[in-house]
């Protein structure tokens, strides 16, 4: 199972800021909706592997979530 961390960087274009911001929610490949300063971004997938939005006139970008491997099985 993949399991997705809660929190990922979010990059203004504007001005090259990176801010960690908690996600709202999050579908792979498809959209990515964060929280940042009680602003919520939604930034959709693009053809370059990276979620692009815009709000408040200002782009920003992220490589999305960290992800890692849950094992569910039994361990012997």
């Amino acid at each position: 199972m993949i399991k997705y961390e809660q929190k990922c960087n979010v990059t203004c274009n504007d001005n090259d800021n990176t801010v960690e911001a908690d996600i709202i929610s999050f579908s792979p490949e498809d959209r990515l909706i964060v929280a940042i300063a009680g602003n919520k971004i939604q930034l959709n997938y693009n053809r370059h592997g990276r979620y692009v939005g815009n709000k408040v006139g200002m782009e920003f970008i992220s490589e999305g979530p960290k992800q890692y491997q849950v094992n569910m099985g039994r361990q012997r």
